[in-house]
């Protein structure tokens, strides 16, 4: 017998154990998902956006992942493998998809032990200085505590890990269910502190709040659903599991579901429905303690945070469960080594993989501490990492249900006429609303970024798109680095004479430069640097002439200074520093690109703006006619539009004397316009 042979058979004896039942098998989507947690950080930042609407915004949530759960119900009720994506996939899709989705999802399951680890020193942490017992602890030890607790009831056997992810999960659900019944009573009662009241107004939006805006309050609820699919990573350890899987998936979104839109519920009517309430709840840094603390006690408030400490270990270990699982499924299929893929013969748990998994969220953890990260946004970091990641895997698991049903089941989604076609009618509707809805959540992801501040960067991207898809415009990417030195690609050097920092050098720009022009033909190059002429609308307009624009951004400590020799032009957006020139060029890509023909919707936008002619834009109205005793000037209502057209010319050069004198030194008035200035027909000019 073979090395080999031997090898596999001392594999094979190591292996995962079918001993789990509905009950434990639900108990792994309850733990990642974490409800309490998620209830005690996620309601926030969607009260800031739709003031009372939270649960509304939680409620859509609800209904979408529920859409996009159907493709794991229905193909987990015909495959099941540790692996979870990876196995249904790869069955579906084929194997390279299968291997990309169980990456996607050990990533996500990876990502998100990093991020319980700080999840649990928050809480705990928490916890431990409202009682008094360890005065501002610090997360990190807190942390490493429980994440050896988790690995040891990871490693023990199965059956008792997930009855203590249930156990951990009731404890503290159950805590935030008596809370949510306290101020349910007291508001329906009339006594709640501030003279809250019952209502069901939360789920309609308040006057002026855009739907747009609940829709991406969603975005949060669609986080608090993440690891939903979780019960699938059992699916070789599970009695039954064509049977029990599906169900613990279903049951697992359907519970958190209504579970997250109740407590969302009860915390928009705790704080009030008023100015003052969605103030204090969109501003308040422990909800759920803030209101424990107000409805019941400082005794609850200290229960709720044991509670969330609870849930957040709970998600720990479930997310530690999953992930070992699948990189199990990875290494039992030969990736990097088969001993992945080996189960401890005394528990039947995934213990080498265990290891890995386990070691990845510690160091990720630990390396944030010692960076002196603070523990939110320890948490928040591979968080949202992993939820990237899920969102792949989400999408993946779709499209694997997808082909299923076309390739492998071979009957019409809507022919109702033979047996079955009503439930297949059912699943073509799922089908495009799951698309929908995991469309929408990728989007709502991208839209978070708002919050950060980058949101602005949606609609210029969106229009530049549009742009290139009509073949308007086109953009293209080159890479120095592909033009680098040597068998690291080098591309910056230190800079001679000493200095601080480092200097690109120019054999790697050149050859990128020449590789453009050896593709594309000639073009007008641009050097993005401090020291270049002003970027204005002038400038803008003169390169929107131009047939073909190259711009090389710099970075580091800037370019070495023969690359200006190979430009035709330098170029500075302003007086201020940039880390590198990628957002100077995204500014001279828009400004210019908006001025190509077809691009705007409008071709008569681009003239009217600031600017265009050395003036300011005049002042726009929309409707109301009168807000708070303000009235819109009665010239633009008179449907006059030559009087219009003078007002608003009028108004144009006012305002660029009043504001941008600066303007006016490099475009002196003409006559028309000091005839305009000095006319007094306009009372109700600016």
């Amino acid at each position: 017998m073979s090395d080999a042979v031997v090898a596999h058979e001392e594999y094979v004896k190591g292996s995962l154990r079918r001993e789990l039942r509905f009950w434990e098998a639900i108990a792994i989507s309850v733990g990642i998902m974490a409800p309490t947690a998620a209830m005690a950080l996620n309601g926030v930042a969607p009260a800031g956006l739709v003031g009372r609407a939270v649960p509304l915004a939680f409620l859509f949530a609800a209904i979408a992942i529920a859409l996009i759960s159907y493709s794991f119900i229905r193909l987990t009720s015909y495959f099941n493998h540790a692996g979870s994506t990876y196995g249904l996939a790869g069955v579906t899709l084929g194997p390279r998809s299968g291997f990309f989705a169980g990456w996607a999802l050990l990533a996500t399951y990876s990502c998100f032990i990093a991020a319980n680890i700080a999840e649990v020193g928050l809480f705990g942490g928490n916890f431990l200085d409202s009682t008094g017992i360890w005065h501002s602890p610090e997360w990190i030890v807190i942390s490493l505590v429980a994440v050896i607790a988790a690995w040891l009831l990871a490693y023990g056997d199965v059956k008792v890990a997930t009855r203590a992810l249930l156990s951990f999960e009731g404890i503290s659900v159950t805590l935030i269910l008596i809370l949510i019944v306290v101020i349910f009573w007291k508001v329906i009662g009339g006594t709640a502190p501030s003279g809250q009241s019952f209502s069901l107004k939360p789920f309609v939006p308040a006057s002026g709040i855009p739907v747009g805006a609940v829709a991406f309050a969603s975005v949060f609820g669609l986080l608090s659903f993440g690891g939903f699919e979780g019960a699938a990573a059992l699916g070789e350890e599970t009695n039954n599991p064509r049977r029990n899987i599906p169900m613990a998936i279903g049951w697992a979104v359907a519970f958190c579901g209504i579970f997250y839109v109740i407590v969302m519920l009860a915390q928009s009517l705790g704080y009030g429905i008023d100015a003052a309430g969605i103030k204090a709840f969109s501003t308040s840094s422990g909800p759920l303690g803030d209101l424990s603390k107000s409805y019941v006690g400082s005794g609850m408030e200290d229960a709720i945070n044991f509670g969330a400490t609870l849930s957040a270990f709970a998600s720990l270990l479930g997310c530690a469960a999953g992930a070992s699982r699948i990189l199990f499924a990875l290494g039992r299929d030969g990736f990097i080594t088969r001993r992945l893929g080996d189960a401890s013969r005394r528990t039947g748990s995934p213990a080498n993989a265990l290891v890995v998994v386990m070691l990845f969220g510690i160091l990720m953890a630990t390396a944030l501490r010692i960076n002196g990260t603070n523990v939110v946004n320890a948490f928040f970091y591979p968080g949202t990492a992993g939820v990237l990641s899920m969102l792949i895997a989400t999408v993946v698991g779709w499209s694997a249900y997808r082909a299923y049903v076309r390739t492998f089941e071979r009957r019409a989604l809507i022919e109702l006429s033979v047996p079955g076609g009503g439930r297949e009618l059912f699943a073509g509707v799922a089908l495009g609303l799951g698309a929908f809805a995991a469309s929408i959540a990728i989007l709502a992801l991208v839209g978070a970024y708002r919050a950060v501040g980058l949101g602005a960067v949606l609609p210029v991207v969106l229009a530049l798109l549009s742009a290139i898809a009509a073949g308007t415009i086109a953009v293209h990417r080159t890479n120095p680095r592909d033009f680098g030195l040597g068998n690291y690609r080098q591309v910056d050097d230190t800079p001679y004479g000493g200095g601080p920092g480092m200097i690109m050098r120019v054999e790697p720009i050149a050859g990128a430069l020449d590789a453009i022009a050896a593709a594309r033909g000639p073009s007008h190059r641009i050097l993005l640097t401090p020291r270049g002429r002003r970027f204005d609308q002038e400038v803008a307009r003169a390169l929107a002439a131009r047939p073909r624009l190259t711009l090389l951004c710099g970075r580091y400590e800037g370019v070495d200074e023969r690359v200006g020799a190979l430009c035709d032009d330098q170029i500075s957006v302003g007086d201020f520093v940039l880390a590198g020139g990628e957002l100077a060029a995204a500014i001279v890509l828009e400004a210019t690109a908006r001025l190509v023909p077809g691009v705007l919707g409008c071709g008569q936008s681009a003239g009217d703006e600031s600017f265009s002619a050395g003036r300011l834009e005049y002042p726009q109205w929309t409707r109301p006619a009168t807000f708070q005793g303000q009235a819109v000037p009665p010239v633009l209502l008179s449907g006059d539009h030559a009087a219009i057209a003078r007002w608003r010319r009028r108004a144009s050069v006012r305002l660029t004397r009043a504001l941008r004198p600066d303007l006016l030194a490099a475009h002196p008035l003409t006559e028309e316009e000091q005839e305009l200035l000095d006319s007094d027909d306009d009372p109700a000019g600016p």
